[in-house]
């Protein structure tokens, strides 16, 4: 075999050596990316289920703090009412007492 066909010869194996390698190698990496890709589906589902629970406390919470307002609003209601009704009274009561005097 003349001396340029075995070095054809030569370059062609290692180019093939070198190729199934650097395939070796993609697949590995596709293989890492992919499980990476599965681990972080996994994670957004959790995180997204992390979030749902969040929301329906919140949810909660305003709905308590609505109705606490709410209370507040007419237990206020109705200590103005009360205080504006005393206060007629005392000056009803003034009033009759001054018109009794004279």
């Amino acid at each position: 075999m003349p001396k340029s066909q075995d070095r054809i010869l030569r370059g062609a194996q290692m180019y093939s050596s070198l190729h199934r390698a650097q395939s070796s190698c993609s697949y590995g990496e596709v293989k890492e990316l992919q499980q990476s890709r599965e681990n972080l589906l996994v994670q957004i589902q959790k995180l997204e289920q992390l979030r749902d629970r969040q929301r329906i406390v919140y949810e909660v919470a305003r709905r308590n703090r609505e109705m606490l307002t709410d209370m507040r609003e007419d237990k206020r209601g109705l200590y103005e009412s009360d205080v504006a009704r005393r206060e007629q009274k005392t000056l009803d009561d003034n009033y009759i007492a001054r018109r009794g005097r004279f």
